[in-house]
């Protein structure tokens, strides 16, 4: 592992430190729904998780935002999604535009289970 590898897996583990296990479990319940809807092949980006969080879970917030990234990350671990090698501009105003990974789905959702 090199020394920038094992840099981000620190930041990610501390970022996922930072967000409570209600936050978790809801933004897990959101990516779901978000495959489910979607469909094996689909794609989207956090900015889709994002609105869904304010939409559906609009009092469940976390201190630290860049636990997104964790979270993707244990979806893909889970092979639910996997990261293509697309970004597109965000479209939060916090994120100002910068680019957000592209992610699949990769399961179908008959096979979404615990």
């Amino acid at each position: 592992m090199t020394t920038a590898e094992a840099a981000k897996n620190e930041a990610m583990a501390s970022a996922d430190a930072g967000a409570d296990t209600e936050w978790k479990e809801a933004v897990e319940l959101v990516i779901r729904a978000i495959c489910s809807g979607l469909g094996f092949g689909g794609t989207f980006t956090t900015d889709l998780v994002w609105e869904y969080m304010e939409m559906h879970f609009p009092g469940i917030t976390t201190p630290e935002p860049k636990a997104m990234g964790p979270m993707m990350a244990r979806m893909a671990r889970l092979k639910l999604i996997e990261k293509t090698n697309m970004v597109q501009d965000s479209t939060r105003v916090e994120c100002h535009a910068r680019p957000v990974a592209i992610w699949k789905i990769t399961t179908f959702s008959a096979d979404y289970k615990d």
